[in-house]
């Protein structure tokens, strides 16, 4: 499932940033790379930096309440990263961040562990998990 960076979960929890509104963005992270601070306040050396591994996170809807599992689900369209070259190396992760200009301006919200995929210059498919990408306890 990954983990909240401490700036993201503030943020959806005060409302400045909202997972059905703002700019959400997604960003695979290399299995070579180093876990991300969750401490991190600004997205500044977080993931890959090559453009085609970051998109647009699509089909997000309020958070979903689960009485069942005590939480807060937030979930999203699958991702479609298009055309990740094969110099991204292997990734076994994504970093869902709140895109404000640039990657100084921007705000980490999660990093979710995903099926390793290794990019080959074509498409990539991550499927959301079950119950979503994250989640927040009530």
């Amino acid at each position: 499932m990954g983990y909240m960076m401490n700036i993201g979960a503030e943020q959806l929890q005060s409302g400045a940033t909202a997972w059905a509104s703002s700019a959400i963005r997604a960003r695979l992270i290399t299995t070579a790379a180093s876990a991300p601070d969750k401490d991190a306040d600004v997205m500044t050396g977080i993931g890959s930096s090559d453009a085609a591994a970051s998109v647009s996170v699509t089909g997000r809807v309020a958070p979903a309440r689960s009485d069942t599992r005590d939480r807060v689900e937030y979930t999203s369209s699958n991702l479609a990263f298009l055309a990740v070259p094969s110099t991204v190396g292997a990734c076994n992760r994504v970093m869902f961040y709140r895109f404000v200009t640039n990657d100084a301006d921007s705000i980490p919200i999660c990093c979710a562990d995903i099926t390793g995929v290794t990019p080959n210059n074509g498409d990539i498919g991550v499927t959301m998990p079950t119950n979503g990408w994250f989640y927040t306890q009530q």
